[in-house]
């Protein structure tokens, strides 16, 4: 009796079966799939072929178009800025016209060219016509012309005829005017001869006066100084006067004031009542003027009087009420000027003290008209002149000589050539110096009027002092002038009395 469980068999029947099915399916599906697959590539090898037909007609008739245009580009270009496609260049080309042919596009562009070749060929005939009546006007000129030409040449044949006499005439007139002018040049030549002769005579005479004149200048420059040296005369007046002394403060007062234009910090040097004379050159072999006996300051300016320091005096000769003062810097009521030439070295210590000197002048209100420096430098009114020459003026005070370097002593060229300037001013400055009446001092003379005073050390009788070495003195006898302390002493009669300085090792000391 047989089994109703199924079987292996079963299961492999049944698996064979759907496995049957499912593959006559996808074989269907498959079938149809390819069939359609066909058609789609058939349908595209069409839609290809005509695509490839009308790009190929798009070509030949892009080719045919650019012959037309004259265009060799390749690529036609879809960007109007490239110049290098079809396009590009097409609108470059429209653009390029301007005026009347300004186009859009090439229609236009050959419609308005059309009518411009048509205004063209008007214009042309036109012209041409005017151009016929220019023609025929022309002639008619020249036949006119030609006529008034053949009349012309029948007047010049007749005219011809009496050439030969006026050429004739003409020959004989410029002879006698050639005869004239040769005998007019002998005599100019004779005339110049003359002038030269003269010219010879006359720069000897010239030569020979100016000779004279340097001699006669030379003899009174020696004479005028051989007076001064056997006078020594001052046409100097004293600038004012001591009014009050008063010897524990040493101050003074003097009958100047602000009304006068006077300044502080004025120098004036003091005279004996009874000298023979202010602003008077020193004797020969002597320092400075021998009558001076002492110098002031100013310190406090009042409208009719003024407060000083007596900065030095000679203690033999105390300064004194009724003393005169005087200083070439400074004059009431009027402005002096002063020249200087040659090393200014006030202080003594070989260098040029030009800015102490400025400082000193300006202090007065005076100016310096005329400075030649140690190195030849000319400066006129305070501004540097190169090349320039010095101009003494009847306004001019003094001309102050200070040191002149020698030509011996110069290391090189260019320092020669600064002495030989420096030489050259001053011959200048003393020739205008001589002819003019200014005095000539020297810069000792200088300093001794304007009252000036090197600045040593000061120390006050009586007062704190501190030395070099640091030790402090307690007091100096005023009668003797001397120093009183435990380790230190030093005498000190006749020290001058100076501004206040400071000193290394020590405190600045006091003035009076």
């Amino acid at each position: 009796m047989a089994s109703s469980k199924p079987t292996g068999v079963h299961y492999a029947l049944v698996s064979f079966v759907l496995l049957t099915i499912v593959c006559g399916v996808f074989w269907i599906l498959n079938h149809k799939w390819l069939n359609e697959a066909r058609t789609e590539t058939t349908r595209a090898k069409e839609d290809q072929k005509k695509a490839t037909d009308a790009l190929n007609r798009m070509l030949a008739q892009s080719g045919e178009l650019k012959k037309l245009l004259g265009i060799t580009l390749d690529d036609i270009g879809d960007d109007e800025s490239n110049v290098n496609s079809v396009r590009g260049h097409i609108r470059a080309r429209l653009n390029g016209q301007q005026g009347d042919l300004a186009s859009t596009t090439y229609e236009d562009l050959l419609t308005k060219l059309e009518q411009a070749a048509k205004n063209a060929s008007a214009a042309r005939d036109d012209l041409q016509a005017k151009l016929k009546t220019e023609q025929d006007t022309f002639q008619n000129k020249m036949n006119e012309l030609q006529a008034q030409m053949a009349e012309q040449k029948k007047a010049r044949d007749l005219a011809d005829q009496g050439k030969a006499s006026s050429v004739k005439q003409y020959d004989e007139k410029q002879n006698e005017l050639r005869a004239e002018v040769d005998d007019e040049r002998r005599k100019r030549g004779e005339t110049e001869t003359a002038m030269e002769e003269l010219q010879a005579k006359f720069d000897a005479f010239k030569k020979k006066s100016n000779q004279e004149i340097d001699n006669l200048r030379a003899l009174n420059k020696s004479l005028t100084q051989a007076v001064q040296n056997m006078r020594r005369e001052s046409f100097e007046v004293a600038k004012g006067q001591i009014v009050k002394v008063d010897a524990v403060t040493n101050k003074v007062w003097i009958n100047r004031g602000s009304q006068d234009g006077l300044r502080t910090r004025t120098t004036f040097s003091v005279y004996e009542k009874s000298n023979s004379g202010v602003g008077r050159a020193a004797a020969a072999g002597a320092k400075g003027p021998e009558d001076i006996k002492g110098s002031i300051e100013i310190t406090k300016v009042e409208e009719k009087m003024a407060e000083g320091r007596i900065v030095n005096e000679d203690l033999n000769r105390p300064i004194a009420s009724g003393d005169p003062i005087y200083t070439p810097l400074w004059s009431p009521g009027r402005e002096e000027f002063i020249s200087f030439v040659g090393d200014i070295d006030i202080d003594k210590d070989g260098k040029g003290d030009f800015d102490m000197l400025n400082e000193m002048v300006q202090n007065t209100g005076a100016k310096i008209d005329n400075l030649v420096n140690q190195k030849g430098e000319l400066y006129l009114n305070g501004r540097l002149a190169e090349g320039g020459e010095p101009k003494i003026t009847e306004n001019t005070k003094f001309l102050v000589k200070g040191k002149l370097p020698e030509l011996a002593t110069a290391k090189d060229k260019d320092e020669q050539a600064r002495i030989l300037r420096m030489n050259e001013l001053l011959t200048s400055l003393e020739k205008q110096a001589f002819e003019r009446g200014v005095r000539i001092i020297s810069l000792s003379d200088f300093l001794s009027f304007v009252g000036y005073v090197p600045q040593k050390r000061l120390f006050v009788p009586g007062e704190p002092f501190t030395l070099r070495s640091g030790t402090r003195q307690s007091a100096v006898d005023a009668k003797n002038r001397q120093f009183t302390s435990g380790e230190n002493s030093a005498a000190v009669n006749g020290i001058k009395r100076t501004k206040p300085q400071s000193f290394e090792g020590g405190e600045t000391s006091k003035s009076r």
